[in-house]
């Protein structure tokens, strides 16, 4: 395997590890072999995209007077309209909102 020093002048002297990462703009900090910016920046933006998708709801329609239900993997927000008088908002936060709609109808 090829490595090329990318700066020298650095403390950390990060060397590019070709084939390492199996990128052609993989770099490694020699001393802790801590990726770059790049890989860093790639990491954060996948770690955004998935908290957006646990973020997202999908309704479920009941048909006890017009119940609906919200869930999402982080959250599920319950409102309720039954035909005996129950009636409202809930929201249940992570990891609470994994019950079935019977459990919260105490």
């Amino acid at each position: 395997m090829r490595f090329l020093k990318k700066n020298p002048n650095k403390a950390s002297r990060p060397t590019q590890a070709q084939g390492l990462c199996g990128l052609s703009s993989c770099y490694v900090d020699a001393r802790t072999g801590a990726l770059e910016v790049k890989m860093k920046k790639k990491y954060k933006i996948l770690l955004i995209i998935l908290f957006i998708i646990c973020l997202i709801p999908i309704p479920t329609f009941y048909k006890d007077g017009g119940t609906v239900t919200y869930f999402a993997i982080l959250y599920k927000i319950i409102n309720w309209n039954q035909l005996d008088g129950k009636q409202g908002t809930e929201l249940h936060i992570f990891p609470t909102n994994f019950h079935p709609l019977d459990y919260y109808d105490k």
